[in-house]
């Protein structure tokens, strides 16, 4: 019953796998020299990691990038370690030849790999924050360290152009809208993700407007999808990704909780690369607050409409956020409504 009671009163976050690290490896220090043998004394590393990592895969990009700039200024060769120090999105097994989140999804971003790194004789580690608060689409300097340094996995690029080919190549004028809804309704500081009805209302009102044929639809959350297909309906152009409805009492990190498939985790940050990937090539753009969506735009290579719909922040208390969503959702009289504003964006 506590066990219970207690689920209901925090809000969940995403959980990563456990896995033992090695003992040279435990109580590392942020910025600290560590000397694990003799190689390569004239070179300094700065291994780009997180504790208890159970952080979006675009949370993790732009906390890599942003520690790239460190390590940059400082004169250091950055590697990524995320597979002693794990993120929600680690296997037990090897995923496309590694046990390295980062690979999964991304290159290398320097020639050294980690198993030569952790035998040199200068290397450091970042801490667990970001530096740089700056949003990575509002920092020029973030996008050029992402454009020199990040490389998606063309295995994963050839993947988007077949998708894209199968969904997108017919259609003249797409709509593309991007909501998060599930683990962003309690999650404490985010935004309020809008009622469904708020967040079709204005997709239809820009559907029109922009004269689209067609909607792309990213959201993991069923409620968001089921009123979207009612509405849309063959027009509707979404992936066959998981999808979830949560209740008031209910959990809301269920895709993390739920092994539904094999190398389940590493799919559901494949299927977030590719749904980015796939909004970059909308000719319009409708998303509320996420880190998805401003990786889509500076990826990019066509010329978009885009707008946002901003909602106010829920509480930085954890337990007044994971109530928040709902006694404005079911009580708005009382507790104020899911109040909306859209902006044009760039």
């Amino acid at each position: 019953m506590y066990k219970y009671l207690k689920s209901l009163l925090r809000a969940e976050g995403l959980e990563a796998i456990k896995i033992k690290k090695k003992k040279y490896l435990e109580n590392i220090s942020p910025n600290k020299k560590y000397s694990f043998g003799e190689k390569n004394k004239k070179i300094k590393f700065y291994v780009i990691k997180r504790n208890y990592n159970f952080n979006g895969i675009f949370s993790n990009l732009i906390f890599v990038i942003d520690h790239i700039k460190y390590a940059k200024r400082n004169k250091m060769i950055p590697v990524v370690d995320m597979e002693n120090f794990v993120t929600a999105y680690n296997e037990k097994n090897k995923i496309n030849n590694s046990f390295n989140a980062w690979n999964y999804y991304f290159k290398n971003i320097s020639k050294y790999k980690l198993n030569e790194v952790y035998k040199s004789k200068n290397v450091y580690f970042s801490n667990d924050k970001r530096i740089n608060k700056k949003e990575i689409n509002e920092d020029k300097s973030l996008i050029n360290i992402f454009k020199k340094f990040i490389r998606i996995n063309p295995v994963h690029l050839k993947y988007f152009s077949n998708v894209k080919k199968k969904h997108f190549e017919s259609k003249k004028k797409i709509l593309g809208v991007h909501i998060r809804g599930t683990l962003e309704k309690i999650v404490r500081g985010h935004s309020l993700p809008p009622r469904p009805e708020d967040i079709l209302n204005v997709s239809i009102k820009i559907f029109k407007e922009q004269k689209c044929t067609n909607v792309f639809l990213v959201t993991e959350d069923l409620s968001y999808f089921e009123i979207f297909k009612d509405y849309f309906n063959d027009r509707l152009i979404f992936l066959d990704t998981p999808r979830s409805k949560c209740s008031m009492f209910g959990d809301h990190n269920i895709h993390f909780k739920k092994k539904i498939r094999k190398n389940h985790r590493y799919k559901l940050g494949k299927e977030s690369l590719i749904d980015a990937l796939m909004l970059s090539s909308t000719n319009v753009l409708l998303i509320t607050t996420s880190n998805l969506w401003r990786f889509s735009i500076i990826m990019s290579k066509i010329k978009q409409i885009r707008f946002q719909m901003l909602t106010e922040s829920k509480s930085v208390n954890r337990y007044i956020a994971r109530w928040q969503w709902y006694c404005k959702y079911l009580f708005p009289k009382i507790f104020g409504d899911i109040n909306f504003k859209i902006l044009r964006i760039k």
